[in-house]
C-alpha cells in the first residue's frame, strides 16, 4: 500500500515528488511548525549541463544519476522535487539555516562535475521568514543570485 501511495505522490520519470506533493507537504510542516516549533527549510537548486558556450537542460539519462546523488544527500525525513526544467526543491524537516547550509554544501561536493552547472539557493523558517510561499520564493530569489556569485550556494538573507 505504501508503494501505491509514493507511486500517486511521485514524478514518474524521476520518482521524485511530484511538485504539487512537495506543496503539500511543505504546508504540512508549516503547520507543524506553527505548533510546535521545529524550524524547516527549503533548498532550491538548478541544474545544467554544459556545452560548449552555453548552458543546456539535462538529458534524460543524465537525470537518473542526479537523482541518485541527491538521494545519497538528503535524510529519510528529506522531501526531494523535480519543479521542471533542471529545477529541484528540497524541503528539509526539522533543519535550520545552518542545517540548510550544510546540506547545500553536500549537494554541491555530489554534484561536482565538469559537465554540470549548478546553482544552490536555500532558506528556512524562522530565520529567513514565517510563511511557506515566501520561503519557496526566498530559496529561488538565493538561487537566481547564486548563478551570478562566485559562491555556489547562497542563503537568502536572514530578516532584520
Amino acid at each position: 500500500m505504501l508503494n501505491q501511495v509514493h507511486t500517486m505522490l511521485s514524478d514518474q520519470s524521476t520518482g521524485l515528488l511530484s511538485y504539487p506533493a512537495f506543496v503539500f507537504f511543505l504546508f504540512r510542516e508549516f503547520a507543524r511548525y506553527q505548533r510546535y516549533g521545529p524550524p524547516l527549510a527549503v533548498v532550491v537548486f538548478e541544474i545544467g549541463m554544459k556545452m560548449e558556450n552555453e548552458i543546456v537542460p539535462i538529458p534524460p539519462p543524465v537525470v537518473v544519476s542526479i537523482v541518485e546523488k541527491i538521494r545519497s544527500v538528503a535524510s529519510p525525513l528529506d522531501m526531494v522535487c523535480l519543479i521542471g526544467g533542471g529545477e529541484f526543491a528540497a524541503l528539509l524537516i526539522s533543519r535550520n539555516a545552518a542545517g540548510a547550509m550544510d546540506f547545500a554544501a553536500a549537494l554541491h561536493d555530489s554534484l561536482r562535475d565538469e559537465r554540470l552547472c549548478t546553482a544552490i539557493g536555500a532558506a528556512s523558517i524562522p530565520e529567513t521568514c514565517n510563511h511557506p510561499e515566501v520561503l519557496v520564493a526566498a530559496a529561488r530569489q538565493a538561487k537566481e543570485m547564486a548563478k551570478t556569485s562566485p559562491l555556489p550556494y547562497i542563503l537568502f538573507p536572514s530578516q532584520p
